[in-house]
């Protein structure tokens, strides 16, 4: 819903919710129907995430993860789930990922 009021729907391709499966974050679920949508693989694909659940949907999937230092719960809380990386400002995207 966040999303659709302030307009940001438009810029993601696939959008999966709690509504849209079984078994919610920390499960893997919300990430493998993602990358199903997408019809990207494990070794493609990084999930970001501000929260441990987050961090632990993606190992759970088998895929790289990226803390953001800047969440609530903030960096030294996130690095206790060990992502494969922290990211400090979103820029820090297109460094893990080569663009």
């Amino acid at each position: 819903m966040g999303l659709r009021v302030t307009k940001l729907n438009y810029y993601f391709d696939t959008i999966i919710t709690l509504d849209d499966v079984s078994h919610a974050k920390p499960h893997p679920e919300p990430v493998i129907k993602a990358m199903n949508a997408m019809s990207a693989n494990a070794q493609s694909t990084l999930m970001v995430g501000d929260n441990s659940h987050d961090i632990e949907a993606g190992k759970h999937a088998g895929v790289k993860t990226a803390g953001v230092a800047w969440s609530l719960k903030g960096r030294d809380k996130l690095l206790a789930y060990r992502p494969s990386y922290m990211l400090e400002d979103m820029q820090d995207l297109l460094e893990i990922t080569g663009v």
